[in-house]
């Protein structure tokens, strides 16, 4: 699939108030479902995950406070709040024009390129 832009996005958790980063966000039109790098989220915001059989919490690293709580929904994860118009979530999205290369794309994932 053709990643159409690369950018970032800020939001707060709506527990604790603390800022959240989701960088290099990859907007690929043809994708249903919004997909999150698990290890990313939790490098770039000093968070860790728990995963139960029915949720999910995401815990700040420093404090050991919960961040987000999400539930299973159709066999994924969901952050409900994260993409409901009116939740207390601020979300601000840019958008850069570059492409990444392919030996980029290969690389995020950890392949090795040609």
């Amino acid at each position: 699939m053709s990643i159409a832009n690369i950018g970032y996005a800020i939001f707060r958790s709506s527990l604790t108030n603390k800022p959240l980063i989701l960088s290099n966000l990859l907007h690929v039109p043809l994708i249903t479902k919004n997909l999150l790098s698990v290890s990313k989220f939790a490098r770039d915001n000093r968070v860790y995950f728990q995963f139960h059989g029915d949720h999910c919490c995401v815990f700040d690293h420093a404090t050991n406070k919960v961040l987000l709580r999400d539930i299973l929904k159709d066999d994924l994860y969901t952050f409900p709040t994260m993409h409901t118009p009116h939740s207390s979530f601020v979300f601000h999205t840019s958008f850069v024009t570059n492409k990444p290369t392919t030996n980029v794309w290969h690389e995020r994932f950890g392949y090795c390129h040609p």
